[in-house]
């Protein structure tokens, strides 16, 4: 889907973004408020997935290139001690 290249970190940018993507697909301009009305629910899970998305493909990349330090990663240790 187009409208997930989004923002980042522009609370509410996607509403902007969906509104430029039906303009383009000639869809009417009167069902913005609908999806304006949805977006926070749908918001919510986009991020996570997006942030998780986001994580998994740092550690994959640096444990490919050998920069990952995997006994910090695995260490229990919290970062407050």
């Amino acid at each position: 889907m187009k409208c997930a290249k989004e923002r980042a970190g522009v609370p509410g940018g996607g509403i902007m973004m969906s509104a430029i993507m039906m303009q383009t697909m000639g869809l009417p301009l009167t069902i913005v408020p609908w999806v304006a009305g949805i977006y926070r629910l749908i918001d919510m899970p986009n991020t996570m997935l997006n942030v998780t998305g986001d994580t998994i493909g740092m550690v994959t990349t640096s444990s490919l290139l050998g920069n990952l330090d995997k006994e910090a990663f695995n260490s229990e240790k919290s970062l407050k001690e």
